[in-house]
């Protein structure tokens, strides 16, 4: 009796034991960032971004961000709206890949200008993001491309396409 109560015991032990996967165990990022990012989807300007985790599963994300961000000189004002939609894919417990696409809103006055207006432009970005898997601080770095598809309007832009880098740094909160 002691002996197939010990297998039954050890068998049961055992299972629980295997249940306990890596892909259970998987780093689950908060809901809510808010990060300041230095050059970026809102080229030169810098600007202020919130972004929400819309759907996670395993160790892939989809978020959507927002943000604004301005540049004031004697003779006028810009202000500049990132909108991106992000793939995030965890590689290795707190490094992640993340991929976005989306439009950045360029609006310019300038004192005396006939310019002035706003100017929609293809953006995205390419690299990696340092988040811990709890809440707290966050870094993104990565490639920023953007395309003027319009030639009507103010164009911050001499060419078509700019490639670009950009970084943020920030704060995570919201447990899943």
């Amino acid at each position: 009796m002691r002996t197939i109560t010990f297998t039954l015991f050890l068998f049961i032990y055992v299972n629980v034991c295997n249940g306990q996967t890596e892909e259970n165990n998987i780093y689950q990022l908060p809901y809510n960032s808010i990060n300041i990012e230095l050059l970026g989807n809102s080229y030169a300007f810098g600007s202020l971004n919130y972004e929400r985790i819309v759907f996670h599963q395993n160790r892939t994300y989809l978020s959507g961000r927002f943000g604004v961000g301005s540049l004031y000189t004697a003779h006028g004002y810009a202000l500049s709206s990132p909108i991106l939609f992000n793939f995030i894919y965890n590689i290795h417990k707190v490094v992640f890949f993340e991929g976005g696409f989306g439009t950045t809103l360029f609006y310019q006055y300038e004192k005396g200008s006939n310019d002035n207006g706003l100017d929609p432009v293809l953006t995205g970005f390419i690299g990696l993001r340092l988040q811990h898997y709890n809440r707290g601080f966050c870094f993104r770095i990565g490639f920023v491309p953007f395309y003027d598809f319009l030639d009507i309007g103010p164009n911050i832009f001499t060419k078509h396409f700019v490639p670009w880098v950009g970084f943020s740094f920030g704060y995570s909160f919201g447990k899943n």
